[in-house]
């Protein structure tokens, strides 16, 4: 990865070439990273919808919403749109499941650290359901932090990608049929290439001093 070219000129995509495709096995190789992104107490609380035929990206453009008509174009355009959903909650069903998948995986070493670790995720998740009662809010962070590492990867593989947060979250819901499964949309992730006609790409960055967003402890 080039940092410094990206350093200069990391504009995400405003226009999408229609004619250009991720090829497959790029693609691939993008989704089994998303795939290894590591979550808090491991909770794997995102579910990703991938678009990658014309009709499965209209089904999210034509249902992105009112007010939003700005962002169909790139979902349309667009190589891929994969669809970040979050659960909406954390079972303790689910979490059995997980901590047995842990255990059938090796996880752990030996039983006195596999009660501990169970012990410690139903200690964490408790605190977000109860008492700071932002257990939604906290999973959507892990969301976005795979929404991050998603987007370094991407640049990696040489694609280009736009976080997109402007859709209706109910109407596209609907459509992918998602809270019925105990999920809603947080974010779309667009991935593609660049159109030539995007202005943005040859325009400066625009930051505040460094020092306004830097400070040095001692």
């Amino acid at each position: 990865m080039n940092l410094s070219r990206l350093i200069e000129s990391g504009h995400f995509p405003k226009v999408y070439d229609p004619s250009r495709r991720i090829p497959e096995d790029i693609f691939d190789e993008l989704l089994k990273f998303m795939y290894s992104i590591p979550t808090s107490v491991n909770a794997q609380s995102t579910h990703y919808l991938v678009a990658s035929t014309p009709e499965a990206r209209s089904r999210i453009a034509d249902h992105i919403g009112e007010g939003f008509e700005f962002n169909v174009p790139k979902v349309r355009n667009a190589s891929h749109v994969i669809v970040l959903a979050t659960r909406e909650t954390l079972s303790n069903e689910y979490l059995d499941e997980l901590h047995a998948k842990e255990l059938a995986d090796g996880k752990f070493p030996n039983q006195a650290l596999a009660d501990q670790w169970k012990a410690t995720v139903r200690m964490w998740i408790d605190l977000h359901r109860y008492d700071v009662k932002d257990l939604q809010h906290w999973m959507e962070k892990q969301t976005y932090l795979a929404l991050g590492m998603s987007l370094m990867a991407a640049e990696e593989l040489g694609i280009n990608a736009s976080p997109l947060e402007g859709f209706n979250s109910r109407t596209l819901d609907a459509e992918l049929g998602l809270r019925e499964k105990g999920f809603t949309v947080t974010v779309l992730l667009v991935l593609g290439y660049r159109d030539e006609s995007d202005s943005y790409v040859k325009t400066p960055k625009s930051r505040l001093p460094m020092d306004r967003h830097f400070s040095f402890l001692k």
